[in-house]
């Protein structure tokens, strides 16, 4: 079954008498090949040792930023397997590329002398450490490079240091020098996407990032370059130059789930729900239960107003969902994509027990306007009082409102007086309004101390 899950993979890396590790079977967090794959609750695959340890110290997911537990951790088997299965095609292939080369060896790049080796991971360890100032890094590189002009390794790492730096004419020299020195090798178009991404000239990169996609067989480092780029077009609000990028990677590659991910988070933000359900669909088929990824599928769903869809999944999401804070909002989400009229009481329980998981302020504030709307003052108080404890709350125009009417039916009137008056200092273009609702909770106490 595995065999033929990954036969297509296979059938492909034979083809091209490529060993090069595939990004499906890399552990994110390490960027190694995977040797105890565990599924986490995001619905990535991390290796074992690495989850666990970034579990301990930062409580949350590497790729997605929600929050994790060691207990969400499993097994994943089918990963395994594939595993299994690639490592003993490799062996074959590399035992296969070692007879051909024996007659012809390839050849080597210049080893640094020991002095230079030295001074070098000198370099390293000082930048990685941030040990010492990138300028005094950037010297301490400068002489290794003076020192051996021919090493890949010396001139690639440079060139990083002093992209870091910002000093972008002087690693693009360098990325030339690298091209040079290999000229088949795809390392310096890659490097000259991220220096023109950070010196301003988005375009370019994308273009050439585009050009690289299409025209050359895919590395695992190069979603690495595809994931910065499309963020980095984000970050200033160019959306389209983001979705070309991942469209194009998804062109090469359609099932990558992480560039599926990041496309299901683009078409978010273009609000292209349709798109967004066709790729979350992609998605789940390589990891059904990857709860951010349903989240975005059902407010797709809903936003397209096909609530019933959107309800079974965040439904579906309650039932699996490990974490209390999902939990709760799953149940909340499911509460307000109901109708009101014909799903009072069930709107009602999942609103209260999604609190008591979580205390979210949107549920108790919508818990308060439901009873409001249904006459249920004194129900609607209680969760006004819960709303209350909120800091800042006193400025919140809903919150007010509704407190306003509760307050006016509950014959409150003073606290109904202070919450209008507080309501036309914030929305003062419908100030007028205000001032009437004071003038008749004015009559009716009037009318109310006259006949006592």
């Amino acid at each position: 079954m595995i065999i033929k899950q990954y036969q297509n993979v296979t059938k492909e890396l034979k083809m091209q008498d490529n060993t090069q590790i595939p990004a499906d079977i890399m552990c994110p967090i390490s960027r190694e090949m995977l040797e105890y794959p565990l599924i986490c609750g995001d619905g990535f695959t991390y290796e074992k040792t690495f989850i666990t340890k970034w579990i301990a110290k930062n409580k949350a997911s590497p790729m997605m930023g929600s929050a994790l537990d060691t207990e969400e951790l499993r097994e994943n088997r089918s990963l395994s397997a594939y595993v299994s299965v690639f490592k003993g095609l490799r062996m074959r292939l590399t035992r296969r590329k070692l007879h051909k080369r024996a007659a012809h060896p390839a050849i080597e790049q210049p080893t640094l002398p020991p002095p230079v080796r030295a001074k070098f991971d000198v370099a390293l360890e000082h930048y990685y450490k941030s040990t010492l100032e990138l300028g005094e890094c950037c010297k301490l590189m400068a002489e290794v490079y003076d020192l051996a002009p021919d090493n890949f390794d010396a001139v690639m790492n440079y060139a990083n240091i002093l992209r870091f730096a910002t000093q972008f004419d002087k690693a693009f020299g360098l990325i030339r020098r690298l091209k040079e020195l290999r000229p088949g090798s795809l390392i310096p178009k890659y490097m000259s996407v991220r220096v023109m991404a950070e010196s301003g000239k988005k375009e370019e990169a994308t273009r050439l990032l585009m050009k690289i996609l299409m025209n050359n067989r895919i590395e695992d480092h190069m979603l690495v370059e595809v994931r910065f780029m499309s963020y980095s077009l984000l970050s200033t609000i160019n959306r389209d130059g983001a979705f070309r990028i991942v469209t194009t990677y998804l062109q090469v590659i359609p099932e990558d789930a992480r560039a599926l991910s990041h496309s299901i988070y683009i078409n978010l933000l273009q609000e292209n729900y349709k798109a967004v359900v066709q790729m979350s669909k992609r998605y789940l088929k390589i990891h059904p239960d990857d709860v951010s990824i349903l989240f975005h599928e059902a407010k797709a769903y809903a936003k397209r107003d096909k609530r019933d869809k959107a309800i079974a999944i965040y439904d579906y999401i309650a039932s699996i969902a490990i974490d209390k804070s999902v939990k709760s909002k799953a149940l909340y989400e499911s509460a307000v994509n109901k109708d009101c009229n014909k799903n009072f009481d069930k709107m009602v329980k999942e609103l209260e027990e999604s609190y008591c998981l979580d205390p979210r302020e949107e549920a108790d504030g919508y818990l308060a306007a439901l009873y409001a709307d249904r006459k249920m003052y004194d129900k609607a108080g209680e969760w006004l009082d819960v709303c209350a404890k909120r800091t800042n709350i006193n400025d919140d125009q809903v919150y007010l409102g509704i407190r306003a009417q509760v307050e006016e039916h509950r014959q409150l009137f003073e606290q109904a007086i202070a919450s209008y008056i507080r309501l036309a200092e914030i929305d003062s273009a419908n100030s007028m309004y205000y001032n009437d609702r004071i003038e008749d909770i004015i009559i009716k106490q009037t009318a109310g101390a006259a006949k006592k």
